[in-house]
């Protein structure tokens, strides 16, 4: 055991590690950053912010597109038709219209010329209007509305989902940045514990070699100044991938470090527990999908309770011709003309389709109306753990604060102690090990109070992503 411990400290001496080496050829950039520069970058080129929303931007041009089939529908035609009698060649050309309304009615019409052929006399043209509306089957509004209300339910969607990412935006940036924070403060942390660990070897080896302590001191300095080092590569290596990390949210090219200040406070106010809850029940998007869901499912039983129905629709139309030796006169002598008024029906013998998709929505609309409980219940929950993640935060902090001072006070009376020769060096390695956990603990507690301040904020959804860019906090300043 004593070879292994001797085999780890050779070679260590008394440097102490830099940081990494940036990759060959690749100057360093060095950039200084804010919070709420960090935020606002994030906001603009995180890779997967701009994943959402694009499909939210997919899902408003659907939207756009579908709505666009409930607006008029205007076609012109042009057909030339040749055939191989007497008659020559023509052309028959016009235009039809039709606007399908999403409440009910649909109406079509269309007016068509024929010119004359080569042995032709004139031109001759027809006239069609008909509007149409469904009695039973399909009479609900929101049968012929189904396509707008499915376009628009994907559309919220996905505008729910941008916003809870660009909250959860707002949550990585800061812990990206307070991680970078943390890894610089780890890495001075962890350079002053491998000065006062060589310190303590010098001081060992030198009182081994007057004869006032044992060789069992002198380990036992080398055992801790070896695990100083190791620390310190460890944090060498956490403030490298939280840089990379801090890269990549806010779009800078890889091999860029960041200076950062450790922020104090959050620039909004936390809400207190009851707040929190109410407006998390207001406004999470897990409960609006699901209510949203809930009036979707409501919608497809009546759709299915409409198409077990049979098809009754009622019709008025009007027809009439016109023929002229002039295109012109085609068109405004319309001769005999023809009104039309009646009904058409269609009841299909085999019902089981219908009654099965029935029954489907049926249990949906059951499942849709449990789940809805379920989310509102799991959301409440989530509240509280952000509730007593950030009570225990608060509670935390002082307490390893207050060790700290304990731990440092321990420390110089050991290290005092030691040199006035006391006590061997146990005391002193055992206090600095005491100490160095007791400082990374206050560093790390400060990061997780202002995440778990941050976390209450998401999900409450009372997080504003404006309060965190820099355009907010100029907007509050005095």
């Amino acid at each position: 055991m004593m070879a292994l411990v001797m085999a780890s400290v050779v070679g260590l001496g008394t440097a102490v590690p830099g940081p990494p080496a940036t990759v060959a050829n690749e100057p360093a950039r060095v950039e200084s950053l804010s919070v709420e520069e960090v935020v606002e970058a994030a906001l603009q080129a995180s890779p997967d912010l701009l994943d959402v929303v694009d499909a939210l931007a997919s899902a408003q041009a659907n939207l756009v597109g579908v709505r666009s089939t409930f607006l008029p529908q205007v076609t012109p035609f042009f057909n030339r038709l040749v055939r191989d009698d007497t008659n020559g060649a023509n052309s028959l050309f016009g235009i039809s219209v039709s606007q399908q309304f999403s409440f009910g009615p649909l109406l079509k019409g269309s007016v068509q010329v024929l010119s004359p052929s080569s042995s032709g006399t004139g031109y001759g043209s027809a006239y069609f209007f008909e509007v149409n509306q469904q009695l039973l089957r399909g009479a609900d509004p929101v049968v012929p509305a189904e396509p707008l209300w499915q376009a628009t339910l994907f559309r919220n969607t996905q505008a729910r989902a941008a916003a809870a990412f660009r909250r959860q935006t707002v949550l990585t940036a800061w812990t990206a940045y307070l991680n970078v924070a943390l890894g610089n403060s780890l890495v001075d942390t962890s350079r002053d514990q491998v000065a006062r660990a060589d310190r303590i070897v010098a001081a060992s080896e030198a009182k081994y070699a007057a004869g006032t302590v044992s060789r069992l001191d002198v380990l036992r300095s080398q055992q801790l100044s070896a695990s100083a080092r190791l620390q310190l590569n460890d944090s060498l290596n956490f403030l490298a991938d939280a840089q990379d990390a801090l890269t990549r949210l806010t779009g800078r090219p890889p091999g860029t470090t960041f200076r950062v200040v450790l922020p104090g406070s959050l620039p909004v106010t936390v809400p207190d527990g009851d707040t929190a809850i109410d407006y998390a029940r207001a406004h999470r998007e897990p409960i609006l999908e699901q209510r949203e869901r809930l009036r979707d499912a409501e919608i497809s039983l009546r759709i299915a309770r409409s198409n077990i129905l049979p098809s009754l629709s009622a019709f008025a139309g009007w027809t009439g011709t016109g023929t002229s030796s002039t295109l012109g006169g085609s068109l405004s002598a319309i001769g005999p003309s023809t009104f039309n008024l009646g009904f058409r029906s269609d009841v299909p013998l085999n019902l089981g389709l219908s009654l099965a998709q029935k029954r489907e929505a049926d249990i949906a609309l059951g499942a849709v109306r449990r789940n809805l409980s379920v989310v509102e219940q799991d959301v409440v929950r989530e509240v509280r753990q952000s509730l007593r993640r950030l009570r225990l935060a608060h509670e935390r902090l002082p307490i390893e604060e207050a060790n700290l001072e304990v731990a440092a006070a321990q420390f110089e009376v050991a290290n005092m102690r030691y040199e006035k020769g006391l006590s061997s060096n146990f005391d002193l390695v055992d206090a600095e090990t005491l100490y160095n956990n007791a400082r990374i603990s206050v560093l790390t507690s400060r990061n997780e109070l202002l995440l778990a301040e941050l976390g209450l904020l998401v999900t409450s959804a009372l997080l504003d992503p404006a309060d965190f860019v820099v355009s907010g906090r100029k907007e509050r300043a005095p």
